[in-house]
């Protein structure tokens, strides 16, 4: 039960859900009890006849982020891919300050930094690129070894910009994209004497080459024309992602999103941006559902990242290495969920959840507190929840450290009977797919 060969399965193509069903509650639901043994088949519509009455439900409040943004790199036509996955940590800034692999310019300053995103970028990519997305500026600033590339973003306002100078696409027309800094860059991509000049706005603190001489000589009107380059806030690049990125559909879902995915893949309570996947479990409740169920309701955020897809890839699933996610529940929150008699997690992630704090809160002494944490709880038949009763949850990938959460839940051979029968039924799997319910 502990081989990882043991939690593969095969899974006829057309079950592979690339779209939801409309309306939300046609999904089939499967529902297990475990003390009978017993497999019920019927639809979400009939959810409530099976929820017991007296527990706390978790909810996962995230929201998903227009992660994947596309921009031509300097010098190039060619369009690439940007996939934001999350901003870089402290731990994050030491490793990349030791790293040969960082530009010298950012090593200085990145424990002052918050805004630094940790992104995949699709083909090669050199130390220095940057890439133009629609009205923005991203600059490689360090290479990490998991494959991560940490991105600074950028926004220019060039519309003061004369005709001596030219526009942004004019000025950066032709040249190459080996530029150690993007500011610098851009400042002395401009004649000495050309009016207006571009300058550096509140980028101090970054470490990037500012002149003063330039903003120090302008007055008044040709002050005010003096275009500005900025780099992003985290508030800013969350604002970015919203106005030009797309809805990051799962790996397995070959097609491009579309604008039916901005709401099909969002649950009707995502108000905390920050998961580039959805808790998809919640996708099937609708707003009839929430209302009749909220006085049982409790929310929390986990930001559900890209390992939730990843496969084990190794042969003894008790030395996988589990992926982490930024986790936050309030103290209200936490204390409804730890003093409840019974707990129902809708979807694995609010599970995860709940069994790390619960854990947690073993060792620590109360009163509760607002917890911010990473969660990098691991459950299997080795590690099997202790604090959760009840679980909706989708039916999940193969080796996918889901799949052994759901074993742990109901017992290896439980798992295998249940998905054996799902398949059977022609139930739709993975994000997009039907429910179970286990009891």
């Amino acid at each position: 039960m502990f081989a990882l060969s043991s939690y593969d399965y095969p899974l006829p193509k057309h079950l592979i859900a690339t779209a939801p069903i409309y309306p939300r509650e046609a999904a089939k639901l499967l529902v297990y009890d475990r003390a009978k043994e017993h497999i019920t088949h019927t639809t979400f519509a009939h959810l409530l006849e099976f929820i017991p009455k007296d527990c706390i439900i978790a909810l996962n409040n995230t929201r998903v982020l227009k992660a994947r943004i596309y921009g031509k790199k300097l010098g190039t036509q060619t369009s690439r891919e940007i996939f934001f996955h999350r901003f870089a940590t402290r731990d994050d800034f030491s490793a990349l300050a030791s790293s040969a692999n960082t530009l010298e310019s950012t090593c200085a300053s990145l424990l002052d930094s918050s805004a630094l995103a940790l992104c995949q970028i699709r083909g090669r990519v050199k130390l220095g690129d940057i890439f133009v997305c629609a009205r923005f500026y991203a600059q490689v600033v360090a290479l990490l070894d998991n494959g991560y590339r940490a991105i600074r973003f950028f926004s220019l306002k060039d519309s003061a910009l004369g005709e001596q100078c030219g526009s942004v696409a004019k000025i950066m027309k032709g040249t190459t994209a080996k530029v150690a800094n993007l500011p610098q860059f851009l400042q002395s991509s401009h004649s000495p004497t050309a009016k207006p000049a571009i300058a550096v706005q509140g980028v101090a603190e970054a470490g990037f080459f500012r002149n003063p001489r330039i903003l120090e000589e302008a007055k008044g009107a040709e002050r005010e024309s003096i275009a500005t380059l900025t780099p992003l806030s985290q508030e800013a690049v969350l604002a970015m992602l919203e106005e030009i990125g797309h809805i990051p559909l799962p790996p397995y879902i070959k097609r491009a999103s579309n604008d039916n995915d901005i709401k099909d893949y969002q649950t009707l309570f995502a108000t905390q941006a920050g998961a580039i996947a959805a808790p998809t479990a919640s996708l099937h409740l609708s707003s009839t559902m929430l209302e009749a169920l909220k006085e049982q309701l409790v929310y929390l955020t986990l930001h559900i990242g890209a390992g939730t897809f990843a496969s084990v890839d190794v042969p003894d699933i008790r030395e996988h290495t589990m992926h982490t996610e930024s986790l936050h529940i309030t103290a209200q929150a936490l204390e409804r969920l730890l003093c409840a008699k019974s707990r129902l997690c809708v979807g694995t992630s609010a599970l995860r959840s709940v069994e790390f704090a619960a854990r947690l809160y073993e060792t620590h002494p109360k009163p509760y507190a607002d917890l911010h944490a990473q969660c990098d709880i691991f459950l299997h038949l080795g590690n099997k929840p202790r604090y959760v009763d009840y679980l909706l949850t989708n039916f999940h990938l193969p080796k996918s450290t889901l799949t052994m959460l759901v074993a742990s839940m109901v017992g290896y051979e439980q798992w295998r009977k249940i998905y054996e029968q799902a398949i059977a039924k022609e139930y739709r799997f993975y994000s997009y797919g039907d429910a179970m319910l286990i009891l």
